[in-house]
């Protein structure tokens, strides 16, 4: 699967629509819902697609810069308030610090 077909079916199933239409097909901004963790088998193909895309290089053996553009979104705008087990892990770290 090419890197524009891992990225619309990334954009399809876990990004907000954009705002704004383009025509470049890598110049969208990927912004993403909320976590869901009620369908783990969504979870395990989310993570495969990241894992995919991670893996692409360019030619000098590079990530391209539209795919560290891409990650950086998801992580500047990852929502994880549903993941309920970070945060109890969150809560346990705070419980066990000093001062």
């Amino acid at each position: 699967m090419g890197l524009f077909h891992l990225f619309k079916l990334f954009q399809t199933w876990y990004c907000f629509e954009p705002d704004v239409e383009t025509k470049d097909p890598f110049g969208f901004r990927c912004i993403p819902k909320t976590n869901d963790f009620g369908d783990f088998t969504l979870y395990f193909l989310k993570k495969a697609i990241l894992t995919a895309v991670s893996m692409v290089r360019d030619e000098h053996g590079q990530t391209p810069p539209v795919i560290q553009q891409f990650l950086v979104d998801l992580l500047t705008y990852n929502d994880n308030l549903g993941n309920k087990v970070r945060v109890l892990a969150r809560l346990r770290a705070c419980s066990s610090t000093k001062g």
